[in-house]
């Protein structure tokens, strides 16, 4: 079984399940829903959930963290998760990355495979938002050559997150660049 079928079998029977946009790739998935669920569940992967629009807060590991519009939350895999109520969304955007890849890639990076981000919400930078919608866009036009690109943005974006959000990787955070108000209002 493939990464996006393991990732759909965790979601409940709901009319608007099949209705998800998905931008399925080998290590790095991102669904745009347009329904979130109350939980519990725990995945495998590292999940980062972006809303740009209004919707009930998310529970994590029994704590409540009321939504931060146009800001990044990461949940840590096997963390018990979900949202306080099922509610149908606009603007919401989850990433799925493998957790293998992210340690791979902090063990090369960083010197530590095991990587904890802390659970808050952060201010997406303009890097960020804009590897987000390369990789949408990619996925989306499947042109030749096009799981080669998904790869590098995957690499790129992981990197990206543990230079930007809080985790045990202990780096001094630098202030988000700019605002991603620009790349927004194209989506």
């Amino acid at each position: 079984m493939g990464f996006m079928e393991k990732l759909l079998e965790l979601i409940p029977p709901h009319p608007l399940k099949d209705a998800v946009n998905a931008f399925p790739g080998k290590n790095m998935v991102i669904f745009k829903p347009k329904i979130i669920f109350e939980g519990p569940f725990y995945s495998d992967y590292y999940q980062f959930d972006l809303t740009l629009n209004e919707v009930p807060p998310l529970t994590v590991e029994k704590n409540v963290f009321p939504i931060e519009k146009n800001k990044l939350f990461p949940i840590n895999p096997d963390q018990v998760f979900g949202a306080v109520a099922q509610s149908e969304v606009k603007g919401y955007l989850t990433v799925l990355i493998n957790k293998d890849i992210i340690r791979e890639m902090a063990h090369s990076a960083f010197g530590k495979r095991d990587v904890f981000f802390e659970n808050a919400f952060t201010t997406i930078d303009d890097e960020t938002w804009y590897l987000i919608k390369q990789y949408m866009r990619e996925t989306s036009n499947m042109q030749k050559g096009y799981e080669f690109v998904q790869d590098g943005i995957t690499m790129q974006l992981c990197i990206n997150l543990m230079r930007n959000l809080k985790s045990n990787l202990r780096l001094e955070k630098k202030g988000a660049r700019s605002s991603f108000k620009s790349y927004k209002k194209s989506y």
